[in-house]
Order: C-alpha cells, then sequence, then structure tokens
C-alpha cells in the first residue's frame, strides 16, 4: 500500500477527527497545540484529536536560518520577491540532506503509538494557509513526492481513513 500524507496548517486542527494524526514542521506551534504547555506536552484535545506531535527532522535548523540572516535573506512573511525565494531554496537544500527512510518511519513509528495500534492518518502542520505560496508547504510536498509520497492538502471533504501496517 502506497503512504499517503496531507498537508494542512494549524487552524485546520479545529476540523480534525481522532484518526487524524497532526505532526508540527514549524519552528514554533500556537501556544493551544501543547495546551499552554512545554513544547513536548502532548495531549487529546475534547474531541480525541491529539495535539503536540512534532516532527523536529523538518525544521530548517537554526545554522540554515542563520545563513540567510547572515546575508540578509530571511524571508519576510508576504514579500513580494520571485518564488522560490532563498528560504525555500535553502530549505529544500535541507531536506535532501535527510535520511528519509528515517524520518518516514519515526513518523509511521510515533503516529502507530499515539493511536494505540488504531488506523490513522498522518497530517503535516505548517503555520500558512494552503493559498499562500511563500511557505515551507510546496518545498515540502515537492520532496515528499520526489520519494513516491502521495501528498495533498487536506480539505474537510477528502480526508479518508489509512490503516498502515508497520510491522
Amino acid at each position: 500500500m502506497k503512504l499517503k500524507i496531507y498537508i494542512s496548517y494549524f487552524y485546520q486542527v479545529r476540523f480534525f477527527t481522532p484518526e487524524m494524526v497532526p505532526f508540527s514542521t514549524a519552528k514554533w506551534d500556537p501556544k493551544w497545540f501543547h495546551n499552554s504547555g512545554s513544547v513536548n506536552y502532548i495531549f487529546k484535545d475534547m474531541r480525541g484529536v491529539i495535539n503536540g506531535l512534532r516532527i523536529e527532522d523538518l525544521i530548517m535548523p537554526d545554522s540554515y536560518v542563520q545563513l540567510l540572516t547572515q546575508k540578509d535573506q530571511m524571508c519576510h512573511k508576504g514579500c513580494s520577491k520571485q518564488l522560490p525565494c532563498m528560504f525555500m531554496q535553502l530549505y529544500k537544500q535541507y531536506l535532501d540532506t535527510l535520511d528519509f527512510d528515517y524520518i518516514m518511519s519515526s513518523l509511521l513509528t510515533s503516529a502507530h503509538a499515539a493511536r494505540n495500534g488504531l488506523p490513522f492518518q498522518i497530517v503535516l502542520l505548517v503555520h500558512e494557509a494552503a493559498n499562500c505560496l511563500c511557505a515551507e508547504r510546496p518545498v515540502l510536498m515537492q520532496w515528499l513526492r520526489e520519494h513516491d509520497i502521495e501528498v495533498e492538502e487536506w480539505q474537510p471533504t477528502v480526508s479518508k481513513l489509512v490503516t498502515t501496517a508497520l510491522f
């Protein structure tokens, strides 16, 4: 079975169902995503949706951000620069250095554990809405597709439960 991953943004979590397992790919999460606790605080909201999971490996490290800042090429969201901007180019370069199999194994293992072996659907979260072209989303989607992962923007009407056998 081919793995399918959805991408969405934090606002949409309020519409998720319990089988959806959201993972933050953001440097800073909204406080509510950790129930105003530490960045490591994971909980189920009143609908049974897991909140607080992060996939740290998909977050651009500070060393890359510092390089952009030093060159005065750090993206200032909403800029009018030609896309893809230096930030997105560097993010893609960073993703290409990662061990894809390790990251997928980590995502699947974490989602499986969070759902106690029940079926799940992985959703990667970014801050920006889908219509914002100046965001990590398109680069992340491109990287996943390059590794033969089916990925699409989550919409309330398209979510389908996927059971993934881990073992």
